[in-house]
């Protein structure tokens, strides 16, 4: 039996290739969902330069960690279409 194991690393970086080109394209936004925990306060800060470098706006979802998991998968599931649909 396998176990889903899903590192904050492998969320942000799926999420900023999953929505990065269509975020340039579109809205110049990304929104980034990560698990709710103090590290993840940082990545407010660190977007700032981003955003500076890039022109993209960021948006961040926080998702409790045992919500976690089901919350990535269900993105995944629906193409990116879950966060998409929040925004509007």
């Amino acid at each position: 039996m396998r176990k889903f194991v899903c590192t904050p690393a492998f969320v942000a970086l799926s999420a900023t290739l999953a929505f990065a080109s269509a975020a340039q394209a579109q809205t110049k936004s990304l929104t980034l969902c990560w698990a709710a925990w103090d590290p993840a306060n940082a990545l407010v800060e660190l977007s700032k330069d981003f955003t500076t470098k890039t022109g993209i706006q960021m948006k961040f979802e926080f998702v409790p960690w045992p919500n976690f998991a089901d919350r990535f998968l269900n993105e995944l599931n629906s193409k990116g279409q879950a966060v998409r649909s929040h925004d509007r």
